[in-house]
């Protein structure tokens, strides 16, 4: 077949068209390469920017719980209430252990009077879903780190352990919390590839 143009006339055989066709099937790779990795977090991380938190039920607990009165938690209250604002923006994609659900019972039990449980109880289940804060389990290896990490930090207590091996096993960047100590701890920076942060 020969195709005519104002500079003459050539065949499909011509380099012209071999590397017309062969940029049209670079391309065409590409788009298979993007459809076919677009669902991998780092990739979609990399397309919408968002960070992948894994927040300690102690965040929920200081924005939705009565404020303790001193100044430093009135602060922190408002801290907490600006990170979850995010959360509601989905700035921020929210992991939290089906653990930290216990945590939040405890604490309601702890510091909110029986006749007021069962409306927190409601206004707390309404904010995690208004957060679309996503529930995760520990895993196999969860459990591996955690030893770890007590063999390292004997101070530490064993549930703080396991929330922050839970968050590292399970590859989220960031462990959101407004405990300092945890903040502060540089055996985890050192041993975990994950950072622990206040509320922000």
């Amino acid at each position: 077949m020969v195709v005519t143009l104002r500079s003459g006339c050539f065949s499909f055989d011509s380099p012209v068209i071999f590397h017309f066709n062969n940029h049209h099937q670079r391309i065409l790779r590409l788009q298979e390469f993007i459809i076919e990795n677009v669902l991998s977090n780092h990739i979609i991380k990399e397309i919408m920017g968002k960070l992948q938190d894994q927040v300690d039920a102690s965040v929920f607990v200081e924005h939705l719980l009565p404020s303790q009165g001193r100044k430093k938690y009135q602060q922190l209250r408002e801290d907490c209430r600006r990170y979850i604002l995010r959360l509601k923006n989905e700035e921020i994609d929210c992991f939290m252990s089906y653990g930290g659900l216990g945590e939040i019972w405890h604490a309601i039990r702890k510091r909110v009077s029986e006749e007021q449980q069962y409306e927190i109880l409601h206004a707390m289940n309404k904010l995690l879903h208004e957060c679309n804060v996503k529930l995760n389990a520990p895993e196999a290896e969860t459990y591996k780190r955690a030893t770890e990490i007590l063999a390292n930090d004997t101070r530490m207590k064993p549930s703080d352990a396991l929330r922050l091996a839970e968050a590292a096993t399970l590859g989220k960047e960031r462990f959101v919390t407004i405990d300092q100590e945890l903040i502060d701890n540089k055996i985890i920076h050192s041993k975990l590839n994950l950072k622990v942060v206040y509320p922000h």
